[in-house]
């Protein structure tokens, strides 16, 4: 795999794409290249919206809203769920879990996430799933049986381009 880091480049998780925004601007703005990544959601079905009362979401589905409003951010035509990889962003029509799930398949996903729950410690499938380190042992588990995952690799040879 290819160590992002040795390379100058970053990964900064911003904990959902509500988030994206303001970093992706501010770092653009101050002309250092950004590479979007977010999930589109689609599986969810679409939020029955907040309460107005409080403020708060009243479901755990998704708002097509935040996906149209990262679209407009990168000057794309506004999608509520869209799926593309160009040269400034990747957004997976569902998720990146599913998409790379469906490509290293069932055996090698188990494999990567029971080394890396014994590593961490962790004991929580939704824990571990969210961490740099478990990707980085899928990848190097795909690997090691002859696999590639084509998102992630797609993914980092844009990254990288950017730097050039």
């Amino acid at each position: 795999g290819v160590d992002l880091d040795s390379k100058g480049t970053t990964v900064i998780p911003c904990l959902g794409k509500s988030n994206i925004d303001r970093p992706y601007l501010i770092f653009t703005k101050l002309g250092i290249p950004v590479f979007a990544v977010w999930d589109g959601d689609a599986n969810l079905g679409e939020t029955a919206g907040k309460c107005p009362e409080c403020g708060k979401d009243l479901d755990k589905k998704a708002d097509p809203k935040l996906n149209r409003r990262l679209m407009r951010m990168l000057g794309k035509a506004e999608e509520d769920w869209p799926n593309f990889t160009d040269a400034a962003a990747a957004c997976f029509h569902t998720n990146l879990e599913d998409t790379i799930r469906s490509e290293v398949g069932e055996e090698i996903w188990k494999t990567a996430m029971e080394k890396c729950m014994s590593l961490t410690g962790m004991s929580k499938y939704s824990h571990v799933k969210k961490k740099t380190l478990f990707y980085e042992m899928l990848k190097d588990e795909a690997e090691a049986q002859g696999q590639e995952i084509q998102s992630l690799n797609e993914i980092t040879q844009k990254i990288l381009k950017l730097q050039t």
